[in-house]
Protein backbone atom coordinates (compact mmCIF):
# COMPACT_ATOMS: atom_id res chain seq x y z
CA UNK A 1 0.00 0.00 0.00
CA UNK A 2 1.43 3.45 -1.11
CA UNK A 3 1.16 4.97 2.68
CA UNK A 4 3.65 2.29 4.18
CA UNK A 5 5.97 3.64 1.37
CA UNK A 6 6.15 7.25 2.14
CA UNK A 7 7.54 8.06 5.54
CA UNK A 8 7.17 11.91 7.04
CA UNK A 9 10.49 13.27 9.20
CA UNK A 10 8.77 15.83 11.02
CA UNK A 11 9.62 18.12 14.24
CA UNK A 12 8.52 17.76 17.83
CA UNK A 13 7.54 20.96 19.85
CA UNK A 14 6.92 20.58 23.77
CA UNK A 15 5.15 16.53 24.24
CA UNK A 16 2.58 16.17 21.85
CA UNK A 17 3.15 18.84 18.83
CA UNK A 18 4.53 17.48 15.32
CA UNK A 19 5.16 20.00 12.85
CA UNK A 20 6.84 19.51 9.49
CA UNK A 21 10.55 20.60 8.67
CA UNK A 22 11.19 23.75 6.82
CA UNK A 23 11.01 27.32 6.80
CA UNK A 24 10.07 30.59 5.31
CA UNK A 25 11.09 31.83 1.81
CA UNK A 26 13.32 34.25 1.76
CA UNK A 27 14.09 36.46 -1.07
CA UNK A 28 17.69 37.38 -0.70
CA UNK A 29 18.81 33.59 0.42
CA UNK A 30 16.53 31.31 -1.87
CA UNK A 31 16.04 34.04 -4.90
CA UNK A 32 13.05 35.98 -6.18
CA UNK A 33 9.89 34.73 -7.82
CA UNK A 34 8.80 31.18 -6.37
CA UNK A 35 5.90 31.30 -8.29
CA UNK A 36 7.65 30.88 -11.47
CA UNK A 37 10.91 29.68 -10.80
CA UNK A 38 10.50 26.17 -8.67
CA UNK A 39 14.10 26.22 -8.06
CA UNK A 40 13.44 28.90 -5.07
CA UNK A 41 11.02 26.55 -3.63
CA UNK A 42 13.74 23.61 -3.24
CA UNK A 43 16.32 26.64 -2.36
CA UNK A 44 14.67 27.55 0.69
CA UNK A 45 13.10 23.57 1.89
CA UNK A 46 17.25 22.59 1.04
CA UNK A 47 18.37 25.45 3.44
CA UNK A 48 15.99 25.19 5.70
CA UNK A 49 16.51 20.97 6.79
CA UNK A 50 19.87 21.86 6.37
CA UNK A 51 19.41 24.41 9.47
CA UNK A 52 17.11 22.31 11.82
CA UNK A 53 18.09 18.72 11.01
CA UNK A 54 21.43 18.34 9.52
CA UNK A 55 20.51 17.08 6.62
CA UNK A 56 22.00 17.51 2.97
CA UNK A 57 19.18 17.74 0.25
CA UNK A 58 21.15 19.43 -2.22
CA UNK A 59 21.38 16.59 -4.15
CA UNK A 60 17.94 15.28 -4.35
CA UNK A 61 16.88 15.21 -8.24
CA UNK A 62 13.18 14.65 -7.75
CA UNK A 63 10.83 16.78 -5.89
CA UNK A 64 7.29 16.74 -5.41
CA UNK A 65 4.77 18.87 -4.44
CA UNK A 66 2.88 17.14 -2.21
CA UNK A 67 0.93 19.51 -0.46
CA UNK A 68 -0.08 23.33 -1.05
CA UNK A 69 -2.36 24.90 2.28
CA UNK A 70 -3.30 28.64 1.32
CA UNK A 71 -4.32 30.52 4.84
CA UNK A 72 -6.29 33.73 4.10
CA UNK A 73 -4.87 36.02 6.81
CA UNK A 74 -7.25 38.68 7.87
CA UNK A 75 -5.94 41.98 8.73
CA UNK A 76 -4.66 42.64 12.46
CA UNK A 77 -2.80 44.73 14.79
CA UNK A 78 0.10 42.65 16.31
CA UNK A 79 2.81 44.66 18.36
CA UNK A 80 1.00 47.96 17.40
CA UNK A 81 1.24 47.44 14.03
CA UNK A 82 -0.96 47.23 10.99
CA UNK A 83 -0.28 44.19 9.29
CA UNK A 84 -2.59 43.78 6.01
CA UNK A 85 -4.99 40.99 5.27
CA UNK A 86 -2.75 38.65 2.73
CA UNK A 87 -2.80 35.23 1.74
CA UNK A 88 0.27 32.21 3.12
CA UNK A 89 1.15 29.65 0.96
CA UNK A 90 2.50 26.50 2.84
CA UNK A 91 3.97 23.97 0.87
CA UNK A 92 4.82 20.78 1.46
CA UNK A 93 7.28 18.77 -0.58
CA UNK A 94 8.32 15.11 -0.85
CA UNK A 95 11.83 14.87 -2.29
CA UNK A 96 13.39 11.58 -3.37
CA UNK A 97 15.95 11.70 -0.83
CA UNK A 98 17.97 8.43 -2.47
CA UNK A 99 20.41 10.84 -4.41
CA UNK A 100 21.15 12.63 -0.98
CA UNK A 101 21.04 9.94 1.56
CA UNK A 102 22.57 7.09 -0.48
CA UNK A 103 26.69 7.63 -1.29
CA UNK A 104 27.99 6.73 -5.11
CA UNK A 105 29.63 3.94 -5.38
CA UNK A 106 33.19 5.58 -5.34
CA UNK A 107 32.03 7.77 -2.11
CA UNK A 108 31.07 4.01 -0.66
CA UNK A 109 34.72 2.76 -1.47
CA UNK A 110 36.46 5.53 0.01
CA UNK A 111 34.33 5.48 3.17
CA UNK A 112 35.07 1.39 3.16
CA UNK A 113 38.65 2.44 3.15
CA UNK A 114 38.65 4.78 5.32
CA UNK A 115 37.16 2.55 8.11
CA UNK A 116 39.38 -0.42 7.24
CA UNK A 117 42.31 1.65 7.94
CA UNK A 118 41.08 3.50 11.22
CA UNK A 119 40.56 -0.56 11.90
CA UNK A 120 44.11 -1.43 10.62
CA UNK A 121 45.34 1.30 12.51
CA UNK A 122 43.90 0.46 16.15
CA UNK A 123 44.33 -3.25 15.88
CA UNK A 124 48.18 -3.06 15.01
CA UNK A 125 48.68 -0.56 18.14
CA UNK A 126 46.61 -2.97 19.91
CA UNK A 127 49.11 -5.69 18.90
CA UNK A 128 52.30 -3.99 19.62
CA UNK A 129 51.24 -2.72 22.94
CA UNK A 130 49.89 -6.58 23.48
CA UNK A 131 53.72 -7.90 22.84
CA UNK A 132 55.07 -5.70 25.69
CA UNK A 133 56.69 -7.80 28.54
CA UNK A 134 55.76 -7.36 31.87
CA UNK A 135 59.35 -6.35 33.24
CA UNK A 136 59.51 -3.47 30.11
CA UNK A 137 56.51 -1.11 31.53
CA UNK A 138 57.88 1.42 33.48
CA UNK A 139 57.44 1.20 37.19
CA UNK A 140 56.03 4.43 38.27
CA UNK A 141 53.93 5.07 41.21
CA UNK A 142 49.81 4.79 40.64
CA UNK A 143 47.79 8.41 39.84
CA UNK A 144 45.13 9.37 41.77
CA UNK A 145 42.07 7.94 40.75
CA UNK A 146 40.42 11.27 40.32
CA UNK A 147 42.92 12.14 37.54
CA UNK A 148 42.51 8.58 35.39
CA UNK A 149 40.50 8.56 32.20
CA UNK A 150 40.17 4.77 31.67
CA UNK A 151 38.33 5.46 28.15
CA UNK A 152 41.38 7.35 27.18
CA UNK A 153 44.18 5.07 27.95
CA UNK A 154 46.07 2.96 26.08
CA UNK A 155 46.88 -0.27 26.79
CA UNK A 156 50.37 0.06 28.03
CA UNK A 157 48.99 3.00 30.23
CA UNK A 158 46.50 0.98 31.47
CA UNK A 159 49.22 -1.68 32.34
CA UNK A 160 51.67 0.45 34.07
CA UNK A 161 48.54 1.89 36.25
CA UNK A 162 47.60 -1.85 37.04
CA UNK A 163 51.63 -2.59 38.20
CA UNK A 164 51.85 0.17 39.80
CA UNK A 165 48.65 -1.19 41.79
CA UNK A 166 50.72 -4.46 42.12
CA UNK A 167 47.89 -6.22 39.76
CA UNK A 168 48.23 -8.73 37.02
CA UNK A 169 49.03 -7.06 33.69
CA UNK A 170 47.89 -9.50 31.22
CA UNK A 171 44.97 -9.67 29.12
CA UNK A 172 42.93 -7.62 26.47
CA UNK A 173 42.51 -3.85 26.92
CA UNK A 174 38.59 -4.87 27.74
CA UNK A 175 39.66 -7.31 30.57
CA UNK A 176 42.78 -4.40 30.98
CA UNK A 177 40.14 -1.43 31.35
CA UNK A 178 37.59 -3.43 33.57
CA UNK A 179 40.19 -4.55 36.31
CA UNK A 180 41.46 -0.96 36.37
CA UNK A 181 38.01 0.01 36.70
CA UNK A 182 37.12 -1.98 39.35
CA UNK A 183 40.23 -1.20 41.35
CA UNK A 184 39.78 1.98 41.00
CA UNK A 185 35.85 1.77 42.25
CA UNK A 186 37.27 0.14 45.26
CA UNK A 187 39.98 2.94 46.11
CA UNK A 188 37.21 5.37 45.75
CA UNK A 189 34.86 3.33 48.69
CA UNK A 190 38.04 3.29 50.91
CA UNK A 191 38.66 7.03 50.53
CA UNK A 192 35.10 7.55 51.63
CA UNK A 193 34.97 5.45 54.57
Amino acid sequence: HPTKLIKFLVGVRHQNEYFPIGGPWSKSLDGANPESDPQVLRRTAVRCVQAQTGMDLSKCIQWCRYLEVRYHRPEEIHKGRLIESRVENIIVFLPDIAAACMPSSLEWEETISKYKQACDEEIAEELNEDNISDHEIETRSASHHSTIDIEKLRVIDLKAELKARGQHVTGLKSDLKKRLTKIIQQEKVRIAI
